[in-house]
């Protein structure tokens, strides 16, 4: 490893404490041995109806046979200027994921996409993460991501910087990063009218931050408006503009939506980074991090209200050869283009391992 992996955490605290010290809890594999699939798919496009509406017709393929075990839908706004329409299908096992994605009718609609014409593009970031190398933490019941369908447990891992290593089980032996000190700059890929998929490096970190407050009292809700958005906002645009010092490959900041395309009182925020070491780096460096540190400790260590907010984090580390880009007709901006050598993809694969009935 060279010194870019930075991945040793901070010294776990949760040693001198009980679970019940701490209000958050974490998702629990029902098996251990289960892998969780988290598919993303994207629309983009100059014009907002047509990501609506490309979204719906992937929509209408989720119902059925080994239809996704949650699914979320958001917006976003990307820097290249296109609209973005995106969901998020997760599945509890890698073998209902595939099941849904060899029927015939969504195979044949993902090979039948257009690459030319005023239909925009297409993308797709599929993950199959192992339960030591996942976690979901949240201090609150309001179900978002995998714990819509996995059970929540108390964890003493909070409260300190590394906790989001601690909290994945592999990391007692893996330090799950890479030989890659840092990212080139970025580099518009040449991919409008193309099919293309991506060659990426081993334990590549997908980050997944939300937040949600329908259960907010008004109170809460400007004291965050107030103090959180515009530093969370900060350390959005810093991720996004210095992909080379802080080992952002890509982030989407996220308004979620219903399925009906109704915007949720729910944020998220969305990234694909070098490694898991990248990010604790700089997170713990950063001066756009930092302040969004101090400012959510100051605001709940001053609250003059009861919190209800849900603040939830999601982190999977694939496996080497379990995630998966995929861009059609897309502009070269997009995800993994910039920063990794791409080849043309062929038609969704059929798998050659038998589908349960």
């Amino acid at each position: 490893m060279t010194s870019a992996d930075t991945g040793t955490a901070p010294e776990d605290p949760a040693g001198s404490y009980t679970a019940e010290d701490y209000p958050g809890k974490v998702t629990k594999f029902l098996d251990d041995n289960a892998t969780l699939v988290l598919s993303i798919i994207g629309f983009q496009s100059l014009d907002a109806d047509t990501a609506v509406r490309r979204r719906g017709e992937l929509v209408r393929l989720l119902d059925g046979d080994f239809r996704p075990d949650a699914v979320e839908h958001a917006r976003h706004f990307d820097a290249a200027g296109f609209e973005g329409r995106l969901s998020f299908l997760y599945w509890r096992t890698d073998e209902q994921y595939e099941g849904w994605w060899n029927r015939p009718e969504v195979r044949s609609w993902w090979e039948n996409l257009p690459l030319d014409g005023p239909d925009g593009g297409t993308w797709r970031e599929t993950m199959a993460t192992t339960a030591g190398r996942h976690q979901y933490a949240t201090g609150q019941k309001s179900p978002a991501g995998p714990s819509a369908f996995l059970p929540l447990t108390p964890s003493p891992h909070f409260g300190f910087q590394g906790a989001y290593r601690a909290r994945m089980a592999d990391s007692s032996f893996d330090r799950l990063g890479n030989d890659i000190r840092e990212l080139p700059e970025p580099r518009p890929a040449d991919s409008l009218g193309r099919r293309l998929t991506v060659s990426l490096p081993e334990n590549v970190c997908f980050i997944r931050e939300g937040q949600t407050w329908d259960d907010c009292s008004e109170a809460e809700l400007q004291v965050w408006q107030r103090q959180m958005n515009p530093v969370i906002g900060s350390w959005v645009s810093e991720l996004e503009r210095n992909p080379v010092g802080t080992g952002c490959i890509s982030i989407r900041d996220c308004i979620e939506q219903d399925g009906g395309g109704k915007d949720l009182e729910r944020r998220s925020e969305i990234a694909f980074l070098l490694s898991l070491g990248h990010i604790e780096k700089a997170a713990r460096k950063n001066p756009s991090h930092l302040a969004l540190m101090n400012a959510f400790t100051s605001m709940y260590a001053e609250a003059t209200f009861d919190p209800t907010m849900n603040i939830w984090v999601e982190v999977q580390i694939p496996h080497t050869g379990k995630l998966e880009a995929e861009y059609i007709n897309c502009h070269g901006l997009t995800g993994f283009l910039p920063f990794f050598e791409s080849r043309p993809a062929l038609p969704a694969p059929r798998r050659r391992h038998a589908v349960p009935q």
